[in-house]
């Protein structure tokens, strides 16, 4: 695993890109993270409504493209590429649907942080292979989880997935 790329041995690019991250998860976990008694369905005539808030919900999806372009454009390794996409693909599942905020905004928040400690280890080039092991047996384990206990698939793509697998099968 060759970790981030360097441009002629310069960390600069990855030091901006780790601070900017960085300041990405604080704002996501200071504005996001729940730490209120109220139940659902007052949450949700609260804040389905609340432009400001739907904004902010926005804005980490915003957020979220941007730093995958950032990431194209400083040449990350492919598997810490392909790992924030998963990232990416689960936070924006989950903060277009306020039921699911509700209850899983926890969930972004360590998807956050553990990505962010990925990427300050990355920056200290302390034995990187194997914490990079590490968080990608946790990225797996959240996937799992994300797919068999949040994500609700809809029936649309059975017909051609049973196809396409008896074709292979």
């Amino acid at each position: 695993m060759s970790g981030y790329a360097t441009v002629n041995g310069n960390n600069n690019f990855i030091d901006d890109f780790s601070d900017i991250f960085k300041e990405f998860y604080n704002y996501v976990k200071d504005k996001f993270t729940r730490n209120d008694e109220m139940p659902l369905e007052e949450f949700i005539n609260k804040y389905s409504e609340d432009k400001k808030f739907l904004n902010d919900l926005e804005s980490i999806k915003s957020s979220l493209n941007e730093i995958s372009e950032m990431m194209e454009q400083i040449n990350f390794d492919y598997d810490e590429y392909y790992n924030f996409a998963s990232i990416k693909r689960m936070i924006t599942y989950i903060v277009d649907n306020l039921e699911k905020y509700f209850y899983y905004s926890s969930f972004i928040v360590l998807l956050l942080e553990n990505f962010n400690d990925l990427i300050v280890k990355e920056r200290q080039f302390d034995d990187y292979k194997e914490e990079y092991e590490k968080f990608d047996t946790f990225l797996y384990e959240k996937e799992d989880y994300f797919y068999t206990e949040i994500f609700d698939s809809d029936s649309k793509y059975d017909d051609a997935v049973d196809k396409v697998t008896n074709i292979l099968g």
